[in-house]
């Protein structure tokens, strides 16, 4: 079982498409300028999921699945 990382606040991960639980972060990987690849789990049926979020948002031209509302 993987361990959460406990900085990400709750809105951050997404809800497992599969059986709706919360995922979990368990890979942040660098992506192109102003992204980074994101690996989410999850720990009820360990489907995984990987999306492409903004680094800053704020700071960045970059839209990331962390905007969208």
């Amino acid at each position: 079982m993987t361990k959460p990382i406990p900085e990400l606040l709750s809105v951050v991960c997404p809800r497992c498409p599969r059986c709706h639980v919360r995922m979990v972060a368990v890979d942040i990987s660098p992506g192109p300028e102003g992204l980074e690849s994101w690996t989410f789990e999850c720990e009820l049926c360990q489907h995984t999921d990987c999306e492409v979020i903004a680094i800053d948002p704020m700071k960045s031209g970059a839209v990331g699945r962390a905007l969208e509302s």
